[in-house]
């Protein structure tokens, strides 16, 4: 059976056929929930409430921009494969930020504060951990989908490692005195 991706690889290069609709809803699912999860950690890092939400989706979604480019170099797969491959990976990454940012929401709770007098060094720690957790999952979403149009995993990996964490890195860098500036 050919899936989705194997269909846009193979398939003729019309831009009528490519699966707009779905793209555009796991893009605004994308934006959203990472908006979202930017805006939660202000709840639990008082000093991001301003800008967390910009730095978390401006230096996400632009390392994501410079993946699609360096996927397509290295892996010399067409950019409609990889368009969905990495916005199929994304949203599963986003269903868990979604969540994190309702955890957020309960850990900076009055009722939890009163429980827990150290819980936003609980809650920070917290979403390292889901934060290396979305890392992970959305790299083995990514790798196994390509792996379906026969793009060596290590390919997949290394290009996620260098470009997509340590460009969001970097950016992350870059935006955050301008965005939490007070």
């Amino acid at each position: 059976m050919i899936n989705r991706l194997q269909s846009l690889e193979a398939g003729p290069r019309d831009w009528r056929r490519w699966p707009w609709k779905l793209w555009c809803g796991l893009a605004a699912l994308a934006v959203a929930g990472s908006m979202l999860y930017g805006a939660s950690l202000g709840l639990i890092r008082p000093e991001w409430s301003q800008g967390g939400a910009a730095l978390v989706t401006l230096s996400a979604g632009l390392s994501w921009c410079l993946l699609g480019p360096a996927l397509a170099v290295v892996t010399s797969r067409r950019l409609e494969t990889l368009a969905h491959a990495t916005l199929v990976s994304m949203a599963a990454g986003e269903v868990v930020l979604l969540l994190m940012a309702l955890a957020n929401v309960v850990l900076s709770a009055d009722v939890v504060t009163l429980a827990l007098p150290a819980h936003h060094n609980l809650a920070w720690s917290a979403n390292l951990i889901a934060l290396v957790g979305v890392n992970l999952l959305m790299a083995g979403v990514l790798a196994w989908q390509l792996g379906e149009v026969q793009v060596a995993p290590w390919k997949t990996l290394a290009t996620w490692l260098v470009v997509l964490d340590g460009g969001g890195l970097i950016l992350f860098l870059l935006l955050r005195a301008p965005l939490l500036a007070r």
